[in-house]
């Protein structure tokens, strides 16, 4: 999947003749929104911890996935406050720090972590999974552009539904509904009931 693919696709939900420059800032938006709601593109950096007893959070940092100390103790996530009582081990998120508690600053960490979709849009990072729910979305902010908020509405609830398919795990099917048979929706009627 491309960005002139998700264009094309785009331009044809919304019958818009949209160029690559007019499309570039709508589909970074998509990427960025869909990206800090899934957290699935994931990194990670090495360091040492220091006396500050902080890392500063990445630039593209959405969530921490894991702090690891020393290759093989991971630091559980703790409350702020339970960071100024410095009673446990852990770390907690807090402005553009990650605050930690650990009995050395030494050692060296990785902290595992899921990030923003970059502005380069030459490479979609995002699985072609998400196909689906990009385009809907795009078209939802290109109708918002132009002001078609009952067309934007309509993308916005396709653009949740893909979304809503994509978070369910294999074993949370959704209900099947059965239809009832003509004959049923008879007999129903032959029983004094309204149709």
């Amino acid at each position: 999947m491309t960005s002139g693919d998700i264009l094309t696709r785009v331009n044809q939900i919304t019958k818009r003749s949209l160029t690559a420059s007019e499309f570039e800032d709508l589909l970074y938006e998509a990427l960025l929104r869909i990206s800090r709601r899934t957290c699935d593109l994931k990194t990670s950096v090495t360091g040492t911890l220091s006396s500050t007893n902080y890392i500063d959070k990445p630039s593209d940092f959405v969530k921490v996935d894991s702090l690891v100390v020393d290759t093989n103790f991971v630091l559980e996530p703790i409350t702020f406050d339970e960071y100024l009582r410095d009673r446990v081990h852990g770390y907690v998120v807090k402005g553009d720090k990650i605050y930690y508690r650990y009995e050395s600053d030494t050692e060296d960490y990785t902290l595992y972590y899921s990030y923003e979709h970059p502005s380069d849009l030459t490479t979609i990072l995002l699985g072609e999974k998400y196909s689906r729910a990009i385009y809907h979305l795009c078209s939802a902010l290109v109708y918002e552009d132009y002001e078609i908020y009952d067309r934007m509405e309509e993308q916005l609830v396709l653009y949740e539904r893909e979304m809503k398919w994509l978070s369910m795990d294999d074993d949370d099917a959704p209900p099947i509904v059965k239809p009832h048979t003509i004959e049923t929706c008879l007999n129903y009627n032959q029983k004094g009931y309204k149709s």
